[in-house]
């Protein structure tokens, strides 16, 4: 099951880094909306670390950085996931959205993250169609089909 969980990690942070560098071409037009979005799933993954490794939280879910840093954060993010799934620890207890400590299953903790940044992506493709510059798409198919 990790090994499932390892590539649909590396596939979101294919996609990730795709947008994160589609943003960088069109810094000249993007929004607030589009930076806070993209912050928005590096923090989310960020925290999801750090209620695993029993850290202290550093930032909020809303904080924004600069565009520019977005690939090394999203880096960084996919670095410690990997070794958060490289542990032998199947389940977890972390504190949920109403401050309530639960225990969940890896495979649920991360299916969760997926379908986070997902969700995100798609709104930052919106915000781009808004502003009607060109929409980055994604296919897990075509994405394995170029391993």
């Amino acid at each position: 099951m990790k090994s499932f969980l390892k590539d649909k990690l590396a596939y979101d942070m294919a996609c990730n880094l795709d947008w994160s560098r589609h943003i960088c071409l069109h810094d000249d037009f993007i929004n607030g909306a589009i930076k806070k979005e993209m912050s928005h799933i590096i923090n989310y993954h960020h925290q999801l670390n750090q209620s695993l490794l029993a850290e202290e939280h550093e930032s909020e879910l809303w904080d924004r950085f600069a565009i520019y840093d977005f690939e090394a954060l999203h880096h960084d993010n996919y670095i410690r996931t990997q070794s958060i799934l490289d542990n032998e620890q199947s389940h977890y207890t972390i504190e949920d959205t109403l401050g309530n400590f639960q225990n969940y299953a890896i495979e649920d903790l991360i299916f969760d993250l997926l379908q986070h940044s997902s969700h995100h992506r798609a709104k930052l493709a919106l915000h781009f169609k808004n502003l009607e510059l060109p929409v980055k798409t994604h296919s897990y198919l075509l994405y394995k089909k170029g391993l």
